[in-house]
C-alpha cells in the first residue's frame, strides 16, 4: 500500500499539474493560419490577409479585395524525463496523443468610401487550445516490477466569434478594432491503475463551460510601401467558469500586447518581426494571482519569419520561414522555442498554403511532500516536443 500511496503521489506530481488549471492560468495564444504559422508567428506588421482579424485588424485596411479564409491544425508530440525522480523505477513511458481543430474560418473585406477607407471581418477563431490527452506507463522494483499507468485527459479550448472592423485615419496610419465573444468549454479525465485495476478510486471527471467578451485594438502604420509597423493590443477583460460539479469562478485575465514589423526590400521577398508580452502571472481566479499559486512568470517572446514568392506564368509559390523563442515560465503549452516552415501555392482566385512547426520545452518540476519521514522530495527532468501542421485555403473575391 505505501508504494501504492507513493506512486500515487508521484503521479499526481508528474501528471496532473502539468495540465490541471493551464486554461485559467497558462493562457497562451494557439495563433491562427497557416500563413502567420510558417512564418513563425511574426505576422503583427503585415497582418494584410484575412486573418488580419485575430493578429491586427488595422491591417484589413491593406486588402485590395474581399477574401474568405479557413484553416485546420493537427498536432502530435512526446514528452522524455531526462531524470527519474526516485529510484528503482527502471521504465517511464510517456505518450501523447494526435490532436486537431479548426483553427480558423472569417472573411474580411476593405472599401474606399470617398476619402475615407474601411475594413471589417467576421471569423471564428481558437483562441487557447487546450487539448492534451497523455499516457504515463511506469516499471520497476519499487512496485514489485508490476505496472503503473496513469491517462490523463483534457479537451477544450476557449474559442471566439469575432467582430473587426479598421479605419484609414491617415494615408499612412490605421486602427482596428476586434470584439471577441468567447465561448468553450473543457472536458477533464484522469484515471490511474495498478496491474490493470483503478487505485484508490483515482478517476477523475470534471467538465466546464466558459463565457466572456474582449477587445483588441490593432494599430498600422505604413511610412513606406516596403514598411510597415504594427501592433495589437488585447485589453483586459474577464471569463466565467461553469464547472458540472456546480464549482463556478471567474478569470481576470490582464492586459498584452504585441508589436511587429514587416520590410520588402524588394517585390517578392518580406521579412517580418514580432515582439509579444503575456502577464501570465497576473491572471487571476477569483482573486488570486498565478504567480502566488505555483509561480508562474511573465512570458516575453521574439519572433522572426521570412516569405520569398517563386513565380512561374500567373502562378506564385511562396516559400516561408520562421522562429520563436519564450522567456517565460516552461510548459508543454509554452516551448522554449520553436521552428517553422511552409510553402503555398496561388492560382488566380485560390490560395493553398501548408506550415509545420516543431516545438522544443526542456522544464523542471520539483516539490516536497513532508508527510514522509524523511520528507519526500520529487525532482523531475523533462523534454517535450511537438509538431503542429496547419493547412489554410484563402479565396479572393476579385471585384467585391
Amino acid at each position: 500500500m505505501i508504494r501504492k500511496s507513493l506512486y500515487l503521489i508521484l503521479f499526481t506530481f508528474l501528471t496532473w499539474p502539468a495540465l490541471n488549471g493551464q486554461v485559467f492560468i497558462e493562457p497562451y495564444y494557439t495563433g491562427n493560419g497557416a500563413r502567420s504559422s510558417g512564418m513563425g508567428k511574426a505576422f503583427t506588421g503585415l497582418a494584410n490577409d484575412a486573418t488580419a482579424i485575430a493578429w491586427n485588424a488595422a491591417g484589413l485596411i491593406q486588402l485590395n479585395t474581399a477574401q474568405s479564409c479557413v484553416a485546420a491544425r493537427f498536432g502530435y508530440g512526446s514528452v522524455g524525463i531526462d531524470k527519474l525522480p526516485v529510484q528503482q523505477v527502471n521504465q517511464w513511458d510517456v505518450e501523447i496523443n494526435s490532436w486537431s481543430h479548426l483553427n480558423f474560418i472569417g472573411m474580411g473585406f476593405s472599401q474606399q468610401f470617398g476619402e475615407t477607407r474601411i475594413g471589417g471581418g467576421l471569423a471564428f477563431r481558437r483562441i487557447y487550445n487546450l487539448t492534451r490527452e497523455l499516457k504515463n506507463t511506469i516499471r520497476g522494483p519499487a512496485i514489485g516490477d508490476s505496472t503503473l499507468v496513469n491517462i490523463n485527459n483534457v479537451n477544450g479550448s476557449l474559442d471566439a466569434l469575432s467582430i473587426a472592423l479598421a479605419f484609414e485615419i491617415f494615408k499612412s496610419f490605421s486602427i482596428g478594432v476586434t470584439n471577441n465573444i468567447l465561448f468553450g468549454g473543457e472536458d477533464r479525465f484522469e484515471d490511474v491503475s495498478y496491474n490493470n485495476e483503478s487505485v484508490l478510486n483515482f478517476l477523475r471527471r470534471e467538465s466546464f463551460s466558459f463565457s466572456g467578451y474582449s477587445a483588441e485594438i490593432g494599430l498600422m502604420f505604413i511610412p513606406i510601401e516596403s514598411f510597415t509597423l504594427g501592433a495589437n493590443l488585447r485589453m483586459p477583460y474577464s471569463i466565467s467558469a461553469n464547472s458540472d460539479q456546480n464549482e463556478n469562478f471567474t478569470i481576470e485575465m490582464p492586459f498584452n500586447y504585441t508589436m511587429g514589423m514587416a520590410f520588402s526590400p524588394f517585390n517578392r521577398l518580406t521579412l517580418t518581426g514580432d515582439f509579444g508580452f503575456q502577464a501570465v502571472s497576473s491572471v487571476k481566479i477569483d482573486g488570486i494571482e498565478a504567480e502566488a499559486v505555483n509561480g508562474l512568470k511573465d512570458n516575453h517572446s521574439v519572433h522572426a519569419g521570412i516569405e520569398y514568392h517563386f513565380e512561374s506564368g500567373q502562378s506564385s509559390y511562396p516559400l516561408r520561414f520562421g522562429y520563436y523563442r519564450n522567456s517565460g515560465t516552461k510548459s508543454i503549452y509554452n516551448p522554449d522555442y520553436a521552428i517553422t516552415g511552409g510553402a503555398g501555392m496561388s492560382v488566380n482566385n485560390f490560395q493553398l498554403n501548408l506550415a509545420l512547426e516543431y516545438a522544443f520545452c526542456r522544464y523542471n518540476e520539483r516539490s516536497e511532500f513532508d508527510d514522509f519521514n524523511p520528507p519526500l522530495i520529487l525532482d523531475a527532468q523533462k523534454k517535450f516536443k511537438e509538431f503542429k501542421i496547419t493547412v489554410e485555403v484563402l479565396v479572393y473575391f476579385v471585384g467585391i
